[in-house]
């Protein structure tokens, strides 16, 4: 380790280096580059101080490589003792065979390995084979119905009419071509009032159903058509309007009548006017009589 060491103070010498120039370039801590010039190696763990040896090593113009394999600890020797094992087991060995040449003495480890492996594999096969046949698709059973039960084509005794292959096309197209005469049904919309103060409405639905009432503030109303709605409203900002959802914004001002005419595409028609003020009952004058 001390080797390595003195090879990086040297390059570092001979390159006119400091330490603090190789930190600045590197980005390493000036006290591990110490650390390493030094011989001690055992600062940080060994794949950190491996890189930032072959840093300093490329930094001053060594072989990084090089000393990061000297600094891999050596191999472990192989054990002597080994061979000397073997022999004391392969002695008693032959000594057996000499004494009863027809036994045949078992090799360590497990003895039937073969034997299960193979067994592990047919049973294997066996569990695709039924797995593949269970997934197969049943055919259905067909059963053979007497001569009496069958079917019989109907022929009919009138003369044979021929037609032309566009008669046929012409046909098809026809059977083909969806009913026009089933119309579909008109899809049904829902108008919400959200009341914000006492006002009078009158809803017609579909210019059939009417309804005339007075509405408190904060009582939730709905009603649904499948065409129209006609409103009138006797306070135009006493009330807005939400239809499918949609806010249909503000009516109009406070104190005026409103007549509304709203479809499933919006608000169509509006009116604003003043409400009608009664004219005072003219009074007839008191009729004086004067005396004879």
């Amino acid at each position: 380790m001390i080797e390595i060491g003195e090879k990086l103070k040297a390059a570092r010498t001979s390159k006119g280096l400091q330490l603090a120039d190789i930190a600045n370039r590197t980005r390493i801590n000036l006290a591990y580059l110490k650390s390493m010039e030094e011989g001690r190696f055992d600062f940080l763990p060994k794949p950190i101080v491996v890189g930032f040896l072959k840093t300093f090593a490329r930094e001053v113009g060594l072989d990084g490589n090089a000393l990061a394999q000297a600094l891999q600890p050596p191999p472990p020797a192989i054990p002597a003792a080994k061979p000397q094992i073997e022999r004391a087991t392969a002695a008693p060995a032959a000594a057996a065979r000499e004494a009863a040449p027809g036994l045949q003495i078992p090799r360590p480890g497990f003895p039937y390995l073969k034997e299960v492996v193979i067994g592990l594999g047919v049973l294997a096969l066996m569990a695709l084979l039924l797995y593949v046949v269970a997934q197969r698709p049943q055919e259905p059973q067909v059963r053979d119905l007497p001569a009496a039960e069958q079917p019989q084509p109907q022929v009919s005794d009138g003369p044979v009419q021929e037609i032309s292959l566009a008669q046929m096309a012409a046909e098809a197209a026809r059977q083909a071509q969806p009913d026009s005469t089933i119309a579909p049904k008109p899809a049904q919309v829902t108008l919400q009032a959200r009341i914000k103060e006492r006002v009078w409405l009158q809803v017609t639905v579909d210019d059939s159903l009417t309804t005339d009432s007075i509405y408190p503030p904060g009582l939730p109303q709905s009603w649904t058509a499948r065409r129209s709605f006609r409103i009138r409203m006797g306070n135009a900002g006493a009330a807005t309007f939400v239809l499918e959802g949609k806010d249909l914004g503000e009516i109009g001002p406070a104190g005026q009548v409103a007549d509304l005419v709203i479809t499933p595409a919006g608000i169509i028609e509006k009116r604003l006017r003043r409400p009608q003020t009664r004219r005072a009952e003219r009074q007839i004058p008191e009729v004086r009589t004067r005396p004879n």
